[in-house]
């Protein structure tokens, strides 16, 4: 008899061995749930165009595109970032960092299960996976309507900061002025917190619609310098470089709003993480691609390689030791974790690419590659 209550579930199993994919078929849809297959990593990410399921069982060794790259790809669409995914292999292996379930946690799959499948196994694993994307859509529906509820209030108390530190409730002693400014600094840094969380929400619900038009790249980039000059540490150099390949403006089709928020975020990083040195930002054209590439690089504190390969994702903030700034002492430094990761919707929804390379206690480089349209 089939469980009415999983009707409206959709699971896809992505295998290229038709009796697995049968067996599997049978023991789900006894349970209610609707199944859908593919044969090969390229059918299941074309499946995954148009059809949203609520849980992915899928082969490590496909055709083609093996099943730990089709999650890595998976993963960069934000728009799935809550679909759990259960990889399944017959291959037995020692606990090493390059063995199968290693590559595939690292990945992004949220579990494994092993052949030949127990039913029983299998089911409970796919429940659980399936509680995890109810309750992950549930935090994520309160944080967009948290943030949106935020954001008026603290337009607001900012307001009315700025009308008591003008006097508009009469003279003030100098102190009450300086208290008054610390709540300002304060109130912004959470609008700016909602701000962001507003943003992602709208980029990853697919509602952010850019408002593209021709970009000058170097105005855009100068004005990022000469805003942002003045966080700069005593003994650090910020600077704007181009290639000698370009004789004037460099123009590039996009958002000037968006592009201004990713430059901003990535210098802002750098001048948070230098205590001494140069913070550089150099724009030349790509060698591979019509495009142009943009490297902001620092010889700031550095990030560690484990944290290298979760910068981009979300909720992961990049936390540093900066033993050289003598007002850090040995704090660590640390964002929402929302910073790099709407950079990064930012730069794919201009088709473009962005990229981190790091050597603690050298510096970090980030790279940008957006296509140019003359």
């Amino acid at each position: 008899m089939r469980a009415l209550a999983h009707h409206r579930i959709r699971i896809l199993v992505v295998d290229d061995t038709p009796i697995n994919v049968e067996l599997i078929k049978l023991i789900l849809k006894r349970q209610g749930y609707s199944v859908k297959k593919a044969s090969s990593g390229e059918e299941c990410l074309q499946r995954l165009k148009g059809f949203y399921p609520d849980l992915i069982l899928m082969d490590v060794r496909l055709p083609g595109i093996d099943g730990i790259e089709v999650t890595r790809r998976i993963r960069r669409n934000p728009h799935l970032r809550n679909l759990p995914i259960l990889l399944m292999t017959s291959q037995v292996e020692e606990d090493s960092p390059n063995s199968l379930v290693v590559q595939g946690l690292d990945a992004g799959a949220e579990d494994f299960i092993h052949r030949p499948i127990a039913e029983a196994e299998m089911l409970a694993r796919v429940r659980s996976l399936l509680r995890l994307k109810k309750s992950l859509e549930a935090r994520d529906e309160l944080m967009a309507c948290l943030t949106h509820d935020l954001n008026t209030p603290l337009v607001a108390n900012q307001g009315m900061l700025n009308f008591l530190c003008e006097g508009g409730c009469g003279e003030l002693s100098a102190e009450a002025i300086k208290v008054l400014r610390l709540m300002q600094e304060s109130n912004q840094g959470l609008q700016d917190l909602v701000q962001k969380f507003l943003a992602v929400s709208k980029f990853e619900a697919g509602d952010k619609k850019l408002n593209l038009s021709p970009v000058n790249l170097q105005k855009l980039l100068k004005d990022v310098v000469e805003q942002l000059q003045f966080l700069v540490a005593e003994g650090v150099s910020l600077s704007l470089e181009a290639s000698r390949e370009f004789q004037g403006d460099v123009w590039i089709e996009g958002d000037r709003v968006e592009l201004h928020r990713v430059f901003t975020n990535l210098v802002r990083n750098a001048i948070k993480f230098t205590s001494k040195g140069f913070i550089k930002i150099r724009y030349r054209k790509s060698r591979s691609i019509d495009g142009i590439v943009i490297v902001i690089q620092d010889t700031g504190c550095g990030i560690p390689s484990v944290k290298q390969r979760e910068l981009f994702r979300r909720f992961r903030s990049g936390q540093h030791r900066i033993d050289s700034l003598p007002s850090a002492g040995m704090n660590p430094r640390s964002g929402s974790g929302l910073g790099l990761y709407l950079t990064q919707l930012i730069v794919n929804a201009h088709s473009g690419q962005i990229g981190c390379q790091s050597i603690v206690g050298k510096g970090t480089i980030f790279t940008i590659r957006l296509p140019v349209k003359q």
